[in-house]
C-alpha cells in the first residue's frame, strides 16, 4: 500500500492509501482506501475509480447492498429517502447508486467529520455522489 494523503482530524489522524492492484487481500486489491493510522486494520471506505471491478468487492461494503430489497414492502414506491449515518467517504452511497440505477429515492448521508468529506471530495469521487 502507498500513502496518498495523510490529514489531522479530531477524530486521529486519516490516511488515505493505494492498495496494489496484487494485494494479498483481493476485496481491497486495486482499490483507494481510508483509514485511522490508529485503527490500521479497519478500513473507513474504499473507492475503484470509474467503479473498476463493479459495486462489489467481496468486502464487508457488500452487505449494505442488501438494504433495498428488503423494503420493497416497507415502500414499493421508492419513494422514502435511504438515510446514511457515517457516510466516510461514500463506499456504501456508491454501491447503492450502482447497483439500483433506476431507484430514483434520495439518499442522504451524515458524515461527523469534516475531514473525511474533504478526503472524500479529493481522493474518492464524492462529488459525483453530490448530485
Amino acid at each position: 500500500m502507498t500513502l496518498v494523503e495523510e490529514a489531522a482530524s479530531e477524530f486521529g489522524t486519516l490516511q488515505v492509501f493505494r492498495v496494489s492492484d496484487d494485494h494479498r487481500n483481493a476485496s481491497f486489491a486495486g482499490a483507494t482506501v481510508l483509514m485511522r493510522a490508529h485503527t490500521p486494520d479497519a478500513v473507513l471506505s474504499e473507492y475503484r475509480a470509474g467503479d473498476a471491478g463493479g459495486p462489489c468487492t467481496g468486502g464487508v461494503f457488500d452487505l449494505f447492498s442488501t438494504l433495498p430489497p428488503l423494503l420493497t414492502d416497507v415502500d414499493p414506491t421508492n419513494q422514502h429517502p435511504i438515510a446514511i449515518l457515517g457516510l466516510g467517504a461514500g463506499t456504501c452511497a456508491r454501491s447503492l447508486a450502482a447497483l439500483y440505477p433506476h431507484d430514483s429515492r434520495l439518499m442522504v448521508g451524515w458524515e461527523l467529520d469534516p475531514t473525511i468529506v474533504h478526503l472524500a471530495r479529493r481522493h474518492f469521487g464524492v462529488e459525483e455522489l453530490e448530485t
